[in-house]
């Protein structure tokens, strides 16, 4: 979203009343903020001397999707045969060899 240099501080005050009111909109539709993990806001000046404005929000997962609890690792066997195998644990392997 562009947003002109004198209408951005109007939006960020409407951006801070929507997180007071946990209730963030957007195009599609309201967004419910009850239980946000981390909200990330970006501004960069846009081509034309408008301001590009992004907003992000992150939610924490529900506990039963996560297969790797945290601080844990286990073996590939548990992966299964075609999974691969995570990032980190992968580039320690690589360390050792």
């Amino acid at each position: 979203m562009v947003i002109s240099r004198t209408a951005l501080s109007a939006w960020l005050r409407e951006l801070a009343d929507a997180v007071d009111s946990c209730e963030l909109p957007s195009q599609a539709g309201p967004v419910a903020l009850e239980g946000f993990r981390s909200l990330k806001v970006s501004v960069r000046q846009a081509y034309g001397g408008g301001f590009a404005v992004k907003v992000g929000v992150k939610f924490p997962r529900p506990a039963g999707l996560d297969p790797l609890a945290e601080g844990e690792e286990h073996d590939d066997e548990e992966y299964g045969e075609g999974a691969l195998p995570k990032y980190k644990s992968l580039k320690k392997h690589m360390k050792q060899t």
